[in-house]
């Protein structure tokens, strides 16, 4: 009860923008429904003369009767006639208003909701994101939004038959309020008894299907990501396997739900000729005392409860479809929920340029819900002009160094600081504005060399691509593409080799010109003449700029001006290379381990 309460508070809340709308609907949908209860009652004048008072307390009817009233029997039969014909133009008129209003909410009300949930995919900060895997964030942004779409689509449909229930209810009531009374009561018991043995396993099967829905999600993304991975290994019958029987497990779980979900017209139908041949025998204890002409309202009794067959058994099986979907609103709004959510607060403080340093201050930090930390209270200056390498084994922190310095995360404690100035009271777009990062996973769109490279700046002229291009050794090959700076990349770049992808990605660092930049093991696992390529444009771009490298290669850490050396989260040493050769310490051993020799020579493979 809880939860479909708090299902009910949270559909509310995302009607509430659209209330003209839904108010529109409720109104088309009562005059279908009026139109509906008034074509039942013009059996009676048909049954007996409109002067043995039947319809004397039910409205519009009762004027109707007193119309025909006095009229022989063809003249009454062609005026009902004229009225059938005018209340199915109205009922057929709203049900088609109905329809497509109920579509149209559906629309604004999907759209709203992937909008909204791509909003906070936008918006949260990323230790939340990575927490999550790739299936269970694309179901949330695609396929949960189109299930609440059809919860909504399933109450716009539901409004009508709501209301044509409501209206055959009061039109019962004014002709018998007792024998009302008793088929409330029936029909209650009906509904109890679907929810006790149906709607509640529709509910539970729903979460298994979803459950379902996001292992085939995650196995689909996880073996398309790694396509190349499958192939090279020779893994694609695994992976076919795995995705079969995933496949195989949503629809057993989608089967079993269409088998309860459908279900319940047929066993509500039934039940509910039961409650017809109930109130049958029920009408002759209470409506014999009442009229003289008590076979009239016998036969309006029984058609009215023969035509509220189809909207309650609509009710009752959009009942169990909506409980079926109910997982899909629930996990929408757990994910736009705020309150238990990590979010990067934006400063207020216009970002300056750099004047002397950019300071790591007693930081530590540990990603959202962890409790092993990743740093731990480090300290080194990244000084303006200069260039900064940060080496160390995989898994000390080398990359997180460097997400905290474009404020990608918080640190947990201490702080980093700007020529004095707390990052965290700067505006993000203001701080990323001046920095420019290339990471060591070469990230291109699906699009053209030049909006690729536009992407760091949307106005930049041909001739400061052009300019950023060459900066990056990259002006040659994408000269002979073959339609040059507008030739479509593809997916990830596929078309280009891995040295290319990265000089791109430099290229469009350094398009924004940069005060920062961040070049994340931007040079590893490339062959030796790209990273010759690669090594030149980093020389360009460090001109009168300041670098912060994540190094592997020994010849960039030689360059560096300043060398920080991470063991665990810590800094364990820091300096120029030569000062730490001669310390002979950790870093002096690294470079021995991977046999180079302390003194200028060949450029080497990896420190640590």
């Amino acid at each position: 009860m809880k939860g479909r309460l708090q299902g009910i508070r949270v559909l509310l809340a995302l009607l509430k923008p659209y209330w003209l709308l839904v108010v529109v609907m409720a109104a088309v949908a009562l005059a279908g429904s009026v139109a509906e209860g008034l074509g039942a009652g013009l059996i009676v004048p048909l049954i007996e003369d409109p002067g043995a008072g039947t319809l004397d307390g039910v409205p519009l009817l009762n004027q109707f009767g007193r119309a025909v009233e006095g009229m022989d029997f063809g003249q009454r039969v062609r005026w009902v006639a004229v009225a059938l014909v005018i209340l199915a133009v109205i009922r057929g008129t709203a049900k088609f208003l109905s329809a497509l209003l109920s579509f149209r909410l559906r629309v604004k009300v999907e759209g709203g909701l992937r909008e909204q949930t791509f909003r906070q995919l936008m918006e949260v900060e990323l230790r939340y994101i990575y927490k999550r895997t790739s299936g269970d964030l694309i179901a949330t942004v695609n396929s949960y939004p189109r299930d609440v779409g059809e919860i909504v689509r399933a109450v716009g449909n539901t409004l009508p038959l709501f209301l044509t229930v409501a209206v055959y209810a009061t039109l019962m009531f004014l002709l018998s309020w007792s024998l009302t009374l008793v088929a409330i009561a029936l029909l209650l018991l009906i509904s109890g008894i679907l929810r006790r043995f149906v709607t509640v396993r529709v509910r539970r099967s729903a979460r298994r299907v979803y459950a379902a829905i996001k292992r085939l999600h995650s196995i689909g993304i996880e073996h398309i990501s790694a396509i190349k991975l499958v192939h090279l290994f020779y893994q694609q019958a695994r992976g076919e396997t795995a995705f079969a029987e995933a496949v195989g497990e949503y629809q057993g779980q989608i089967y079993q739900r269409s088998w309860l979900v459908g279900l319940v017209g047929p066993l509500f139908s039934t039940l509910n000729i039961a409650v017809l041949a109930v109130l049958l025998i029920a009408s002759t204890y209470f409506l014999l005392p009442q009229s003289g002409s008590w076979q009239a309202l016998i036969a309006l009794f029984v058609v009215i409860m023969y035509r509220l067959m189809a909207p309650a058994v609509g009710l009752n099986q959009t009942r169990a479809s909506i409980s079926g979907k109910l997982p899909s609103l629930t996990a929408i709004r757990e994910f736009l929920r705020t309150d238990n959510k990590p979010y990067l607060v934006n400063g207020k403080q216009q970002a300056s340029p750099l004047r002397e340093r950019l300071a790591f201050e007693d930081v530590s930090f540990r990603y959202y819900g962890e409790t092993d930390i990743v740093l731990d209270h480090i300290s080194f200056d990244i000084r303006k002009n200069q260039m900064t390498a940060i080496v160390g084994p995989s898994g000390s922190g080398k990359t997180t160094i460097a997400d905290l310095a474009c404020r990608l995360y918080d640190c947990t404690e201490g702080r980093i600081a700007l020529d004095g100035t707390d990052i965290r009271d700067l505006d993000l777009r203001s701080w990323r504005s001046k920095i420019g990062v290339v990471t060591q996973d070469t990230v291109l769109l699906n699009a053209t060399v030049a909006e690729n490279l536009r992407f760091a700046k949307e106005d930049a002229t041909q001739e400061e691509i052009e300019r950023a291009v060459r900066s990056a050794n990259a002006y040659d090959f994408i000269a002979a593409l073959p339609k040059g700076f507008d030739t479509r990349l593809g997916d990830r770049g596929v078309g280009l080799s891995g040295g290319e992808r990265q000089r791109l990605c430099i290229a469009r660092a350094l398009l924004a010109d940069p005060e920062l930049l961040v070049l994340d093991e931007a040079t590893s696992n490339l062959d030796s003449e790209s990273e010759a390529l690669i090594q030149q444009a980093v020389e360009r771009a460090r001109e009168n700029r300041t670098v912060l490298v994540i190094a592997h290669r020994l010849s960039t850490v030689r360059r560096a001006d300043h060398v920080v050396v991470l063991q665990a989260g810590r800094v364990v040493e820091q300096g120029d290379h030569s000062l730490l050769v001669k310390k002979q310490g950790y870093y002096y051993k690294a470079v021995q381990m991977q046999s180079f020799e302390p003194h200028d020579g060949e450029v080497g493979w990896i420190i640590g």
